[in-house]
């Protein structure tokens, strides 16, 4: 089978990374793919590019330019064999499409229907394997090989062994064309988990090769309000419209935990994007797709708070005792718990915690907590409100009855309307093309 690949990359001011990307891509001694380069923004300018197309969008997130890259490609008159999905913001070496080609072209007849899917490797430590696929698991996902050393030829042979996928992440991911049709696009989830939709959707085999491997910035930073609203979102939608996921006992232990973890670690605004994530669950799956996703992204970008350089405030001796602390016994955890984290108690230490920290116990009697990030030295402060934790918390226990009462009917709802939200008709609407 002679290869032809459509490779779809999704932009949003990010000019200078994208142009290093396609430089490279245009350099490539053949021509067995097509680049169209969807651009949210409406601002990048393409000059002498063989073999790219530029296509502007309404600034629709990953989802909504992979949606659109899609349309592009059931235009096209091309007979694509594959089509690629890529972040903007990866690193690659030009080899990886050397390598992917070389695969397709050797793959047996029963594995040409399966996804392949690009390994993530940190860019700052490019040794560090982050994922290659991950099982889905709920309101939660697992990568699979996390940590694994690419210096090690013993973790190379355990990357090159995983197996049983359940979807691959959208920085690098080829597709077979026969997936790619108007009735199986994205879900207009605007961010996150619209891979992992796909990959459950399409049940497809996903096969990975410590070869075939991207950098990119580790996910740390990434770890904002904005982020933490659209995870817990669309991980609540996700779960609503596949069978084998959490039923509604866990999906209510699971958010009680999390608010609980970010009012105890006084990240108030992580508390109030997770209160509105449930609020806008709630409204269901016909409201998801009316939304004027750009406005509604940049009101859910209010949620943040700014980072600065904060390394020369961190106590380095409380950041390593704080990555793993613990309950020294049973009658601290009791304590604890029924002190409220500490709440009710006077508060007593300045802590430094990495800005991934999710357990109550690391913020224990804190009165001020300063979360940071090793590599590049940002983070922010966050002290303790016992004000907007009763506030959060109230909130949240309202939304908690509703859940209890109305989850069934909201899974029936986006279940129902499933079909439709990953429409042709759908996006042509939500991405103003009708």
């Amino acid at each position: 089978m002679k290869i032809r690949i459509a490779l779809i990359i999704t932009t949003f001011k990010r000019y200078d990374h994208l142009k290093c990307n396609l430089e490279i891509l245009n350099s490539l001694p053949y021509l067995c793919f097509h680049t169209y380069v969807i651009d949210n923004a409406n601002e990048i300018m393409l000059n002498n590019m063989v073999g790219i197309s530029l296509v502007r969008n309404l600034n629709s997130g990953g989802a909504g330019g992979f949606a659109r890259g899609m349309l592009e490609v059931l235009k096209s008159k091309e007979k694509y064999t594959h089509v690629v999905l890529m972040d903007d913001d990866i690193s690659f070496d030009p080899e990886v499409f050397d390598r992917l080609v070389e695969l397709l072209e050797s793959l047996k007849p029963e594995e040409q229907d399966s996804f392949i899917g690009g390994a993530m490797l940190r860019s700052d430590k490019p040794w560090f394997h982050v994922e290659s696929g991950a099982k889905w698991k709920g309101l939660t996902v697992e990568p699979m090989g996390y940590g694994l050393d690419m210096r090690k030829p013993k973790d190379v042979q355990k990357i090159d062994a995983l197996s049983g996928a359940d979807y691959n992440a959208w920085w690098f991911c080829c597709i077979p064309i026969k997936y790619i049709r108007e009735d199986n696009l994205p879900l207009p989830l605007f961010f996150q988990w619209d891979d992992v939709d796909y990959g459950l959707r399409n049940k497809a085999p996903v096969i990975t090769r410590s070869d075939i491997a991207v950098r990119h910035d580790p996910f740390d930073l990434k770890r904002t309000a904005m982020q933490s609203y659209y995870s817990n979102r669309n991980s609540l939608i996700v779960n609503s419209c596949h069978d084998g996921g959490d039923d509604k006992r866990t999906v209510l232990r699971s958010l009680k935990k999390r608010i609980r973890s970010e009012v105890c670690l006084y990240r108030y605004e992580y508390a109030d994007a997770l209160n509105r994530a449930i609020e806008d669950y709630l409204k269901g799956p016909m409201w998801l797709c009316s939304l004027e996703a750009d406005e509604y992204n940049k009101d859910i970008l209010k949620l943040n708070k700014p980072l600065s350089d904060v390394s020369d405030q961190v106590d380095y001796n409380w950041y390593m005792v704080g990555c793993n602390i613990k309950d020294c016994d049973f009658l601290h955890k009791i304590i604890r718990k029924l002190t409220f984290n500490g709440y009710l108690l006077k508060a007593k230490n300045d802590l430094t915690l990495p800005i991934y920290a999710d357990k109550p116990v690391q913020g224990y009697r804190a009165k001020k907590i300063l979360f940071y990030e090793e590599n590049s030295g940002m983070g922010f402060v966050r002290e303790k409100d016992i004000k907007k934790a009763i506030l959060c918390m109230f909130k949240f226990q309202k939304l908690y009855l509703k859940m209890m009462f109305h989850y069934s009917k909201m899974v029936r709802d986006y279940r129902s309307k499933y079909q439709y939200m990953t429409s042709k008709e759908m996006w042509e609407k939500y991405l103003h093309l009708t």
